[in-house]
């Protein structure tokens, strides 16, 4: 609920002109009648009366809405809701132009949130992990708050920081997995994850565990009962320099078995793609072994494909394969037939 409007004095100059401790308050309403000059307004707020902070997290009020103003000061004429955070709050002219300044203001006191539409409640700018502004009977350490002076909405689960959304990002704690369930519409088993390894590390199927189930990467494809139609590409993209500088390398990497113990083995290079479109292979390249009859033509793969056939009637370098043989032998296209060699 509210208390009674009081009205201040018109000012004229720079200064504070409200100053206020909070206890037992939950929010200011602050009315800006005059301000024909178009002063500067400024909002702070301080734990302990002496260090004093622009405070963010007032909104304007129009038409029974909120609008955040995101900033510590404003000018306009108009109603200005400003949620407790701190124990002290003041307001002050911090840049007189002309004119006087009018305003009146009332406190809104008590816990009940603050209705503005049907649909829509506000609460005070406050709360913290360990005390959610929305919270549950059995738990409260656990649900939603809005962490002071900051543009953003914080989730915390037993009193631990799980997520956050903000204008530019949303973030989840560095313990936490994003999980899709395996039932649709409801909490199932969370069978596809994502997470954080390390630093610029994202890992998937969730953290490290002793059994770790295969995980498999797939680009969207043609729904089933379309007749004949082809897929698209998928694109994998290493860095891209600018100028003469050189692009970043692609890296497949693997991770060899190590000496007898329980440390996870090292990673090491088994791929690597420069920005030359270089390959290097860090080990040995093995192609499936087939037969010269099951070759694609020469002309479909193109010159400078390579393969492996076991039934070759011939191991005569560039000559034309011929298959019905047993000599195995690697193969390249010229573009119109397959050579051995």
């Amino acid at each position: 609920m509210a208390t009674n409007i009081i009205n201040l004095g018109p000012v004229s100059n720079t200064g504070v002109f409200l100053a206020l401790e909070t206890t037992n308050c939950n929010g200011i309403d602050l009315r800006v009648v005059d301000n024909g000059g178009g002063s500067t307004l400024l909002v702070e707020t301080s734990p302990d009366n002496s260090v004093w902070t622009a405070y963010t997290g007032g909104s304007s009020v129009a038409a029974g809405a909120l609008t955040a103003l995101w900033v510590s000061t404003f000018s306009n004429k108009g109603v200005y809701f400003f949620p407790v955070t701190t124990k002290y709050i003041r307001f002050s002219v911090s840049v007189y132009v002309s004119g006087t300044v009018s305003t009146t203001y009332e406190l809104s006191t008590g816990n009940n949130a603050l209705p503005v539409q049907p649909t829509q409640i506000v609460v005070p700018w406050t709360g913290s992990a360990a005390a959610p502004s929305f919270t549950v009977s059995n738990d409260l350490t656990t649900g939603m708050f809005p962490p002071n002076g900051t543009q953003s909405w914080g989730v915390s689960i037993a009193g631990i920081v799980t997520q956050y959304w903000q204008p530019s990002q949303s973030q989840i704690g560095a313990n936490a997995v994003l999980s899709w369930s395996n039932v649709a519409g409801a909490i199932g088993t969370g069978d596809v994850k994502l997470n954080r390894r390390s630093a610029n590390n994202l890992q998937i199927g969730g953290f490290d565990v002793a059994v770790p189930n295969a995980q498999t990467i797939t680009a969207q494809s043609v729904v089933a009962g379309t007749t004949n139609t082809a897929a698209p590409n998928m694109t994998l993209q290493a860095p891209a320099g600018t100028g003469i500088g050189l692009g970043g390398s692609f890296k497949v990497q693997v991770a060899p078995a190590g000496i007898s113990g329980s440390s996870v083995n090292a990673w090491v290079d088994a791929m690597t793609i420069d920005s030359t479109k270089l390959a290097t292979f860090a080990g040995p390249v093995k192609t499936t072994p087939t037969t010269v009859a099951a070759l694609l033509a020469a002309a479909t793969v193109g010159a400078g494909a390579r393969s492996f056939v076991t039934d070759a009637t011939a191991s005569t370098f560039a000559s034309t394969v011929v298959g019905g043989g047993t000599n195995k032998v690697p193969v390249y296209s010229d573009g119109t037939n397959w050579l051995i060699g």
